[in-house]
């Protein structure tokens, strides 16, 4: 049932009325963690959510982190997640992975320097403390910067 409550909803606002045709349409756009909400398959809670776009109608759906897999090519979304759950339980030790790398460039909350040196080392086990110390700064900023965009989700 919920998945049909997610077709309807996909469909609705899709140029195509065929689900695999419909599901090309649409990307992720954006993700942040929020306060409980309700999934438009009807799943409740969900607190990470996932804004998708459909390029072709310009209609936009917030969706949680299991609804939006349903889309090929949007699992970053749960990827992303991930690496910031991990980045934030150790800020100094903690890694972000290519994915979350790729989405906090995309985003323009790093530059292309620190994309570079966090793809160049993001494998590393060991780091020199030089890299450890930048790795730490780069996480904080990345921390920061999704925790401005949460707080500005909220406000919507």
């Amino acid at each position: 049932m919920p998945f049909e409550q997610l077709k309807f909803a996909v469909l609705t606002l899709s140029q195509s009325k065929d689900w695999v045709s419909a599901i090309q349409e649409w990307s992720l756009l954006d993700i942040w963690e929020d306060e409980p909400d309700t999934c438009v398959c009807g799943h409740f809670p969900i607190k990470e959510h996932c804004l998708i776009g459909n390029r072709v109608t310009n209609k936009s759906l917030i969706v949680g982190n299991c609804c939006v897999k349903h889309f090929m090519g949007m699992s970053e979304g749960g990827l992303v997640l991930a690496a910031i759950r991990r980045v934030r339980e150790q800020p100094d030790k903690g890694a972000l992975n290519q994915t979350a790398i790729g989405y906090a460039f995309d985003h323009e909350w790093i530059n292309k320097w620190e994309r570079e040196f966090y793809l160049d080392t993001c494998r590393k086990r060991k780091l020199t403390a030089k890299q450890a110390t930048k790795r730490a700064q780069i996480n904080q900023k990345v921390l920061l910067k999704f925790e401005r965009q949460r707080k500005q989700a909220q406000r919507s």
